[in-house]
């Protein structure tokens, strides 16, 4: 009779734990995907967005011609312009406006407007970039600067960029120009509004993301507790995090290439935008991943070498009572 309840407190048990394992990798998962989502349309991804779109493609052919005219009034050759517009920390700056803007249309913050100093800094170092290019023969150009000329540049660049600051958009008109391209890229433009009201609603959901951290180590602790003999939960810790580790790599492995098949071709400017805002979600998943198997390993890796000192102990008795 004591074994049977023995058996059947053992199964219980099981059974317990088992619940406990799935329920911590349900509250990994959660959590995971609470962190990916956070920060859905940060300032972070619009720049990084913006970084990779051609300089013509965000001001438009009008205006990247007015500005390029306005450089080469400065003494710049129009072959090094192109070079001038692509510079990184250019594109940069323009992302960090255009996001600062997307939070003056959605959120009703300050509206961001252009620094002539901070212009006339970056263009005068992505022309001194451009000049360094030159030199270690990185690019190839029919004309040459020299010292005297490209100081007349730098002089000239800071009094012509109050000229060029007149002519890029006002940040609201700059994003309302990309996001109307076409009705679709509207539908998009409202459709993150949407998202984001649903974001500022959940909020608390958000805030709940440490307590769910704390949650699933709660659990996680409650299978050490009843799992300690024999150090048997380490297997079952490590369970779940091999099985969080699984589920968010099958979902990075499958769910990008889904959105690549039924995202529409026709949304322009805006499928930057959103790939963006989906490449740095994947990217969380893909970490934790990594993370979360890394943990299981170095679990799997703890169970095996207490088995072998177990096995190598049990040996040694043996031995010595043969002894």
């Amino acid at each position: 009779m004591k074994k049977f309840a023995g058996k059947i407190g053992g199964l219980f048990i099981g059974l317990i734990v088992i619940i406990l394992v799935v329920a911590s990798s349900i509250l990994l998962l959660a959590h995971t995907f609470l962190a990916s989502t956070r920060n859905i349309l940060s300032t972070d991804i619009v720049t990084e967005m913006v970084k990779q779109i051609d300089f013509k493609e965000l001001m438009g052919e009008n205006v990247q011609n007015e500005i390029s005219s306005i450089l080469e009034e400065t003494g710049i050759p129009s072959e090094y312009v192109d070079y001038i517009l692509e510079n990184e920390e250019l594109k940069e700056y323009i992302g960090n406006y255009m996001a600062e803007g997307l939070d003056y249309i959605l959120y009703d913050k300050e509206l961001p407007v252009i620094s002539e100093q901070e212009i006339t800094k970056l263009l005068s170092n992505s022309f001194d970039q451009v000049i360094y290019e030159l030199e270690n023969h990185n690019i190839e150009v029919s004309t040459y600067l020299t010292k005297e000329q490209q100081e007349e540049v730098h002089q000239k660049i800071e009094v012509y960029v109050p000229k060029i600051v007149e002519k890029i958009p006002e940040v609201e008109t700059l994003i309302e120009n990309k996001v109307s391209e076409n009705g679709k890229a509207q539908e998009i433009k409202q459709k993150l509004e949407q998202l984001r009201d649903t974001l500022e609603k959940v909020q608390f959901v958000y805030d709940m993301q440490p307590t769910i951290m704390l949650f699933a180590i709660l659990l996680l602790a409650l299978v050490v507790v009843l799992k300690r003999k024999k150090f048997r939960f380490i297997k079952w810790v490590g369970l779940s995090f091999i099985m969080t580790s699984i589920v968010l790599g099958l979902l990075n492995a499958k769910i990008p290439s889904l959105v690549q098949q039924y995202y529409p071709d026709e949304v322009g400017f805006m499928r930057s935008f959103v790939d963006s805002t989906l490449n740095a979600i994947f990217r969380v998943w893909k970490q934790n991943a990594q993370i979360y198997f890394i943990i299981a390993i170095l679990l799997i890796i703890l169970q095996i070498v207490i088995i072998a000192l177990s096995v190598y102990k049990n040996r040694r008795q043996k031995d010595m009572a043969v002894l």
